[in-house]
């Protein structure tokens, strides 16, 4: 998995440029060389949070960067890596949904919302074909791909109706 520069400045994937600065902003100045004791472990964060604001705040670095980081979601959904084998992904499905099962949790609604991601990553990540769809082409590549499949076109055709 690569760097997630959203986590770093946390703010969501859909923040505003405007968003991006003020938590740039703020941590700078927490994190700040001259503002820490330990300027060591500042200075790292601070080129982390530096190279974030960097890469999200230019419109074209940003999209090259969602693009580069599609797909990755499945997998953070199951907390496996990309090389997860068969048996870590079952794994790991297993350990979540007996979490997030709608049954053993009180608040229903939630866990109801977070069993179908999980069972949505498993089914897709589990599956041979899918997995390599996905990893490709992203969500997108994953649910036109499945209609290419159906009409025998295939590689799909992101962005354009098959």
């Amino acid at each position: 998995m690569g760097i997630d520069y959203y986590n770093i400045l946390k703010v969501n994937r859909n923040a505003s440029d405007e968003d991006l600065k003020k938590a740039y902003r703020r941590l700078a100045m927490i994190w700040h060389p001259d503002k820490n004791a330990n300027k060591q472990e500042a200075e790292a964060k601070f080129k982390q949070i530096s190279e974030a604001y960097d890469v999200l705040s230019g419109p074209q670095k940003r999209q090259i960067y969602d693009l580069y980081d599609m797909g990755i979601e499945y997998y953070n959904i199951l907390k496996v890596n990309r090389n997860a084998s068969d048996e870590d992904l079952k794994k790991a499905y297993r350990r979540l949904a007996m979490i997030w099962h709608p049954d053993k949790n009180a608040n229903k609604q939630e866990a109801q919302a977070k069993f179908k991601q999980i069972s949505e990553a498993y089914d897709v990540l589990s599956d041979p074909q899918k997995r390599q769809i996905y990893d490709l082409y992203g969500e997108d590549g994953l649910k036109s791909g499945e209609e290419g499949l159906k009409s025998g076109q295939f590689p799909p055709q992101i962005g354009t109706q098959i």
